[in-house]
Parts: structure tokens; sequence; C-alpha cells
């Protein structure tokens, strides 16, 4: 591994993939780390507790509250007050990966405490092994009522969570047939919810042998989590969907086959798994930096941190952040939020401009006017804007345009990046 240490604009771009943007403030404890140092703070894992800090407990009344007197609004703007103020951020952003991965709504579920509790089972075993996580997530309830499980018994056969299981959690497309979905559905029927947690009905459950994905054997629902994650297209599922959430935007074939080795060998641990990707050189190459499409709540909070903005309340970021095209909970589809260039369509950027909007207005009202663009830039850490584009704000900010330049960096294109 390179002993290379830490700039400004490299501690940005870590801080800024494995969880949201950084202030200065934040950037200048990392600069000087070496790689490896920095990268293994980066990836800590933070207590999976509920509302550690003051300023959770400040923010909201806690998970105590949330328990008592559930809603969906509630618990979106719990977890993005979490977001605020969580150090590093990567346990929040991790578990932001993991809510589309195993993307599950409130519409259906109507439930926003099995909402609430599926969160934690990210929190707790997401930077782990993927197959512990996996089978956590069959007994999760709101996964479980989303996906039809308890309607699957032995007499009346569902596919939904069968089908899921394979095609969006474990293998991805093209690694099974329809005789697996078929076998894999009896494997996991009588899966049931009761008091709260999801449990086998042996009684409803098919006790006799399923072949799938060419092995035969009497397979319970833990046994075919063990088969679909010893299968080889797990590892390079899974590799190319968390390397191109955190490290790069595309991995040729080649290079996906030896990161899926890389994860294999690893036993599927997450966080080991990103700890040598992030390592690598094509993760720090210039033509990566601000390579990915920023999702709102990336967006919505990295503002916030990095500007430190108070007037924008944890429900009212959620609204921003649904207005964006993603509120948290109510993903559109098992499928989760395609992400990508979805995120700035027109609707959307017009989204983004009305949050911008509103942070410019309180950067104005508490008389936020930096003299120097480059004050400005190094806030947001946007250190490669071209020079047209500078001596156009340099000339309203020397007009007294302060807000102006706020809002055009916040809308500028390599904000939207990460």
């Amino acid at each position: 591994m390179s002993r290379a240490t830490l700039s400004d604009a490299d501690a940005a771009h870590l801080l800024r993939r494995v969880g949201f943007e950084a202030a200065p403030a934040e950037r200048a404890r990392w600069i000087g780390l070496e790689r490896a140092e920095a990268i293994e703070r980066a990836l800590a894992v933070a207590d999976s507790g509920d509302g550690a800090t003051s300023e959770h407990a400040r923010l909201l009344e806690g998970a105590r509250f949330l328990e008592d007197q559930p809603s969906i609004e509630r618990l979106q703007a719990w977890w993005l007050a979490r977001c605020r103020a969580a150090s590093p951020a990567w346990s929040e952003r991790l578990s932001l990966f993991w809510h589309g991965h195993f993307a599950t709504s409130d519409a259906k579920v109507q439930d926003p405490r099995k909402m609430l509790h599926q969160h934690r089972r990210f929190l707790a075993h997401g930077a782990g092994r993927f197959p512990p996580l996996l089978e956590a997530m069959l007994e999760d309830p709101a996964l479980l009522v989303w996906l039809d499980a308890p309607e699957n018994t032995k007499e009346r056969p569902n596919e939904n969570l069968a089908r899921e299981l394979f095609e969006l959690f474990a293998l991805g497309r093209g690694a099974y047939e329809e005789r697996d979905v078929r076998e894999a559905a009896r494997a996991l029927s009588g899966l049931r919810v009761k008091r709260e947690v999801g449990e086998v009905r042996w009684n409803e459950h098919d006790r006799g042998a399923k072949r799938i994905l060419g092995e035969e054997a009497p397979f319970t629902p833990r046994a075919l989590v063990s088969l679909a994650t010893r299968h080889s297209a797990c590892a390079r599922f899974l590799a190319r969907k968390l390397r191109a959430t955190f490290v790069v935007p595309a991995t040729d074939d080649a290079a996906l086959e030896a990161a899926a080795e890389r994860f294999r060998s690893l036993e599927l641990d997450v966080r080991r798994f990103l700890l040598g990707e992030l390592a690598r050189e094509e993760f720090w190459s210039a033509a990566n930096r601000r390579a990915l499409w920023k999702s709102p709540v990336e967006y919505v909070i990295g503002a916030v941190r990095q500007l430190e903005l108070k007037s924008l309340k944890p429900l009212q970021l959620a609204e921003h952040c649904a207005a964006m095209g993603q509120a948290l909970f109510l993903p559109p589809n098992v499928g989760g939020w395609p992400g990508g260039a979805s995120w700035v369509t027109g609707a959307a950027m017009a989204a983004r401009a009305r949050f911008s909007s509103s942070a410019a207005d309180e950067l104005e009202a508490r008389g936020d006017r930096p003299r120097a663009l480059d004050e400005m830039l190094e806030r947001l850490a946007l250190f490669g804007v071209e020079p047209a584009s500078r001596a156009a704000l340099h000339a309203a900010l020397e007009n007294g345009r302060s807000r102006d330049v706020w809002f055009a960096l916040l809308v500028h294109p390599l904000y939207q990046r990460c």
C-alpha cells in the first residue's frame, strides 16, 4: 500500500465517498495521515445505539419516542439527524447503501416501527460478513411483509421473496433459473412475523428435498442463505455494487473478477473488502474525483455539514430529499432507487435549486459573507472549478452578491458529484 499522505483534496475525496461532505475543520484532522490509517479511521464502525450524541438528543427525542409514537416522517428526520451528526459517517452511509439494496417501503409495510428495526439490523450487521446480514434480513419483519413471505406455505407457494433473494440480494440476473426460484420458495415456506420477529412455522414449511443451484438437500431458510452466498455469482454481484457505490463508477470484467476473488478470500466481509479497495490507486486517481452522482441524501446532508446549516430542521431536510427523489423508507420499488443520472433530472435539479436557495438565505441572514472566493470554494471542497466560472463568481462576490455566489456553488455541476 502506498505510504502517501492525505492532502485536503484527498481527505475531502475519501470522506465524501464513504460518508458525506466534510467541513474544513473536520478535513483538517485527516490531512497528513497515511492512506492506510485514514481509510481505517474512515471505515470505523459506529455504535449502533440510537442517539448516542447530545445533538441527536437535542434534534429529536430519540428512538424511544419513535418506539412510542412512530411515524415515517419522524423516522426520516431521526435518520437524517444521525447522518448530520455522525463522525465518521460511514455507518450511516453504509446503512443507506443497504436500504437501497434490501429496498423495503413503508408504503406497503405500514409500520414505521418495523422500518426502524430494519434500520437497526443494517447498523448491527451491515459492515461485517454478508451471510449473517442476509440471514438477519430473512428474519426481518419489514422485509417479510414487503415481499409477502407470510403468504408462502407448503400448500400455497409464493415466489416473491425467493426471486428477490436471488435477483436483487445475492446473485443478480442470469445466475439462476426459474426452477431455482420455485425450489427456493419451498425452502422459504413457513416464514411469518410473530410478535415483531420473523420466524419459521415449521408445520407450514416444506421439509422435502429441493434441487437449487445444482445442489439437492432439504433446504431451510438458513441453508438457502449458505448456498446462495457460496455461489460464485454472489461475490461478483456484491463486489460490483459495492465498488460502484464507494470506489469507482465502473469495473471491467477482468477487474471485477479479480475484485470478486478478493471478496471471496475475505469471506464476503464488507468492511475488510472496502479497506482493500479504497487503498487501490484507482480510487485515488484524478479521474475518479467527483466521478459519481450524489444521491439527494448525500447532497443535502453534505451541504448541511459543510456549511453548518441550522435553520432547516430534520423534518424539512427529509422533505427536501423527498422532493429530489429520495424519500427515506419509501423506495419506489423492490429494485430501490436507480441512482446515477436519475438523481439529476430536470425536476430533481429544480428541487436541489430550492434547497440551495434556502441554504443561501440562511447564510445571508447570519452574515456569512466571505470576502474571498477561495474561502467559499474551500468550505465546499470545490477544488476543480474552471477558470471561466471562477471569474464570473469572483465578479459577483466583488459586487457584494455573496448570497448569489453561495447559491451558484451549491448548484454547480461539480457539487452534484461525489
